[in-house]
């Protein structure tokens, strides 16, 4: 029986369906069905019955279940415990998520304080530069020799002046807003190629009167009134603006994906195995 085997029945019997089992691990469903069979014929006995396409935790996965979260959750804490005798360091490229991504590493950093970053921020129409191990990007990726691990959806709302008319309303429709003055970020940026491909589905391009390069100059034209915007609602909260309300967009599901990213076939270090999973669970976390 290998760690890996107990690791994969547990997430299936949480979610009790081997799909998204093998989203949370990166693997093929095969890999998950083929792990429970195994394990199944290893114990004698099934774990799960299975429908078709469904599958459910039997009586006898359910107390397997009580055993294996007790072992799986007992090693867990053992690492944790003899981590900070664990060294390592980590190279982030920032594209995307820059708010968010400082307070994941604090968070981090409390638990692991002897893994340290080196941090850059990169233009989002570049691929992952040599040296760096991982970076933060908004889906899709412009590269295709890098592996993305999705981390979170985030809400894309409007951001506009608190006496702009739109702000007593409860949300506002796309298509109200093409005549409207908008900041931008560049062209090239994500948020801006997410933006423009919701509203030409509207059928028009946004208005753009001021573009700016970073988050910071984006966030000052918009407090200074200079045009609406479209913000990550997640993202932009943890620094709101009070001169600025957001609001959901009522004709559209808009969002954009951050993942964490990083070469094809790399072979990840123990440090960097760490942060990969801790920066998941985090992620699922704030997305609720």
């Amino acid at each position: 029986m290998e760690l890996l085997q107990l690791r994969y029945f547990r997430s299936a019997a949480r979610y009790q369906n081997f799909s998204r089992a093998a989203r949370e691990h990166m693997v093929p469903q095969s890999s998950i069905s083929i792990t429970v069979a195994r394990l199944e014929e290893e114990l004698g006995c099934r774990l799960f019955d299975r429908n078709g396409r469904r599958v459910a935790l039997n009586d006898n996965g359910a107390l397997f279940l009580r055993y294996v979260d007790m072992a799986l959750n007992g090693l867990d804490e053992g690492i944790r415990k003899i981590s900070p005798q664990m060294t390592g360091t980590i190279r982030l490229a920032i594209s995307a998520g820059s708010r968010l991504v400082p307070a994941m590493l604090t968070d981090f950093h409390r638990e692991y304080p002897n893994i340290h970053f080196t941090l850059t921020q990169t233009p989002e129409d570049t691929a992952l530069p040599e040296q760096m191990d991982f970076a933060v990007m908004a889906l899709p990726l412009q590269d295709d020799t890098m592996e993305a691990m999705p981390l979170m959806k985030d809400e894309i709302q409007l951001a506009v002046p608190d006496n702009h008319p739109f702000s007593r309303r409860g949300g506002v429709g796309l298509a109200e807003l093409k005549d409207e003055p908008f900041v931008g970020f560049h062209t090239g940026k994500s948020m801006r190629r997410i933006t423009d491909a919701y509203c030409r589905e509207k059928g028009f391009t946004p208005r753009i009167v001021l573009e700016a390069g970073d988050a910071a100059t984006f966030r000052s034209l918009l407090r200074n009134r200079m045009g609406i915007g479209f913000v990550p609602r997640r993202a932009w909260n943890m620094l709101p603006e009070p001169s600025l309300v957001l609001l959901p967009i009522t004709d559209a599901v808009c969002e954009r994906t951050l993942a964490l990213c990083w070469k094809k076939g790399k072979e990840l270090s123990w440090a960097e195995t760490v942060f990969r999973d801790f920066a998941k669970q985090w992620y699922r976390k704030i997305e609720g």
